[in-house]
């Protein structure tokens, strides 16, 4: 009902809203073992399981456009290792400028930590409130 009145409201009813011939398939699938475990009664809403329970590690296959971005649970469509490289690569440059800093960030600290020993952070003795028993 969501999928379909939103390709409505967008106007898009033709191309989207449900997974018929001739139209963009985007859809993931779940993994309801994962979301059950370690145990969990079989008759919970499915819709509540997912919104209260459900992580990016449920997911089994993603598929756009009817193409499948990943399947179980290996993304297809870029070298993860390659960028993974990338960004270890751009991190190793900025090493030294983030070790020059942290001369600066240890004086921040140490200033930081001063002003909040002056602070009185003791809970007061008297209670501030009451529970409401009435």
């Amino acid at each position: 009902m969501v999928v379909q009145g939103g390709a409505r409201v967008l106007l898009q009813s033709e191309s989207l809203g449900s997974l018929s011939p001739g139209k963009k398939a985007d859809f993931i699938l779940v993994d309801l073992k994962r979301l059950r475990h370690p145990s969990l009664s079989p008759d919970v809403d499915f819709l509540n399981l997912l919104l209260h329970r459900g992580l990016g590690r449920d997911v089994h296959s993603v598929f756009v456009g009817g193409q499948a971005l990943m399947r179980d649970r290996t993304i297809l469509t870029i070298d993860e290792e390659s960028v993974a490289t990338g960004i270890r690569r751009a991190m190793e440059r900025q090493y030294p400028r983030m070790e020059a800093l942290r001369p600066l960030y240890r004086r921040v600290q140490a200033e930081i930590g001063n002003l909040y020993k002056q602070w009185d952070l003791r809970l007061p003795s008297e209670a501030r409130y009451q529970y409401n028993a009435h």
